[in-house]
C-alpha cells in the first residue's frame, strides 16, 4: 500500500502528528509524504471550517487574556476573573463559531486578513477590549487598507479555488460514483449468477 492510500483514512489529529514527525526528518521522500499529507489536510472539512474562537483552538496570553486566536487581539474575558469554560462560552466566542467558515473559499478563511468586515461586526457585537496599545488600528485606521488587501488577494484565490479545488473535486466525485456504480453492477451480475446457479442446483436435485 502506497503512503497517499495509507493516510486516505486517518483523521485531522494523526495527520498533524504524522507532518509534526516528518518535519523533523528532512529527505526528498518525507518531503513528498508532507505534500500528501498537506492534500489531506486542506480537504479536511474540521481544518476548513476554522479551528479558532475555541472550536479547536484560542489563545491565553501572558495577561491571561482569553483571545480567540494568537493573532486576534482582542477579549471580553481574563482568566483571573471568570472560568476557562465561561470564557469559552462568552458572546465572542459563540459568535465566531457561529458565523464559521467565514468565507465558501477555504482559502480565504481568516477573519482578519482574508475577511475583515468579520472581525468588524463582531467588535461591533460584542464589544471586546483590546489586549495591547494599537491593536484596534486594523480595524479602524488602517480598515482601508485591510480591506484592500482582502479583496486584491480574492482575486487571486478565488481563481485558484474554483479551477484548482474546485473542478478538481467535482472530477473525483464523478469517478467514485462511476466506481461505486461499476462495482454495484458487478455485485448486482454476482447475485444474479448465484441466483441462477442455486435454481439450476435445485432442478438438478428435484427433476
Amino acid at each position: 500500500m502506497d503512503f497517499k492510500t495509507k493516510i486516505e483514512g486517518f483523521a485531522t489529529h494523526q495527520v498533524i502528528s504524522l507532518i509534526l514527525d516528518l518535519l523533523g526528518r528532512s529527505s526528498d521522500e518525507n518531503l513528498i509524504r508532507l505534500t500528501f499529507l498537506g492534500e489531506k489536510l486542506t480537504s479536511d472539512e474540521e481544518v476548513l471550517s476554522g479551528i479558532a474562537g475555541g472550536r479547536r483552538y484560542f489563545h491565553l496570553n501572558a495577561k491571561g487574556d482569553v483571545e480567540p486566536c494568537v493573532y486576534t487581539h482582542i477579549a471580553t474575558d481574563n482568566i483571573r476573573s471568570t472560568t476557562l469554560a465561561k470564557a469559552l462560552d462568552s458572546p465572542l466566542f459563540r459568535s465566531i463559531r457561529a458565523r464559521q467558515p467565514h468565507n465558501a473559499n477555504h482559502l480565504r478563511p481568516c477573519m482578519i486578513i482574508d475577511n475583515p468586515h468579520v472581525m468588524r461586526e463582531l467588535i461591533d457585537e460584542t464589544k471586546p477590549y483590546f489586549t495591547h496599545p494599537g491593536a484596534e488600528e486594523i480595524y479602524t485606521t488602517k480598515s482601508h487598507e485591510m480591506d484592500a488587501y482582502a479583496n486584491r488577494f480574492a482575486q487571486f484565490a478565488d481563481w485558484v479555488w474554483q479551477n484548482g479545488y474546485i473542478k478538481e473535486q467535482s472530477k473525483r466525485n464523478i469517478r467514485e460514483a462511476e466506481e461505486h456504480l461499476a462495482e454495484s453492477i458487478t455485485r448486482a451480475q454476482r447475485d444474479s449468477i448465484g441466483a441462477t446457479t442455486m435454481q439450476l442446483s435445485a432442478k438438478r436435485e428435484n427433476p
